[in-house]
C-alpha cells in the first residue's frame, strides 16, 4: 500500500513527465481540486483540462514535503512552464495540500499560488495588446470572449503566439 507521500510523489512525477493518463490515474473518481481563496472547485474531469494545459506548456514542478498529518500531505514548491517564461515569469511559488484515500489515490487537492507583485492578467497585458494588433484572428480563437481555454491544444497555441510576440519585440 503506497503511503500518502508516495501517492503525491507519483502524481507530480507524472505531471513532470507530461503523462496525463498517468497523472489522472492517481486521482480518485470523486477528486476535487480547490484553489485557495476561491469558492469554486474542479472535478476530476475539469482538472484534466488544467493538467492538459500544463502538459501543453511543458510545465515543471519542483517540490518538497513540508507537513504530514495522517493521510494529508502538504508540499511547497515552484511551478514553471514555457508560457510563464515567455511572459517573463521564471516560476510561481505554490503550496498544495493533498488528501489521499486508503487505496493511495488523491481525493482532494487545495492549491495556492503566490503571484507576488504581478498577476497573470498584468503579465499577459502586453502580449494581448500585441496580439490584438498583429494576430487578431488567432487571439479571437484562443482567447474567446477574453477568457482562457485550458486545454493542451490551446496551451500550445498560446506558447506559439507568445514566441511570435517575443520575436517581434524591438
Amino acid at each position: 500500500m503506497p503511503t500518502p507521500e508516495d501517492a503525491v510523489s507519483r502524481f507530480l512525477t507524472h505531471l513532470n513527465e507530461h503523462d496525463l493518463p498517468g497523472a489522472l490515474a492517481c486521482l480518485a473518481d470523486g477528486f476535487e481540486l480547490r484553489f485557495t481563496g476561491s469558492e469554486h472547485g474542479m472535478t476530476k474531469e475539469m482538472a484534466a483540462d488544467a493538467l492538459a494545459w500544463d502538459a501543453g506548456t511543458r510545465g515543471r514542478y519542483e517540490w518538497r514535503v513540508v507537513e504530514r498529518e495522517g493521510r494529508r500531505v502538504t508540499i511547497e514548491g515552484r511551478e514553471s512552464n514555457r508560457f510563464l517564461t515567455l511572459l517573463g515569469i521564471e516560476a510561481l511559488p505554490f503550496r498544495s495540500t493533498y488528501e489521499v484515500d486508503e487505496d493511495g489515490r488523491i481525493v482532494r487537492q487545495t492549491h495556492g499560488v503566490e503571484w507576488g507583485d504581478t498577476s497573470l492578467d498584468d503579465a499577459m497585458r502586453p502580449l494581448l495588446g500585441w496580439a490584438a494588433r498583429h494576430e487578431p484572428s488567432e487571439l479571437d480563437e484562443i482567447h474567446p470572449g477574453g477568457r482562457m481555454v485550458y486545454t493542451e491544444a490551446m496551451a500550445r497555441r498560446w506558447v506559439v503566439l507568445a514566441r511570435r510576440w517575443r520575436a517581434a519585440e524591438p
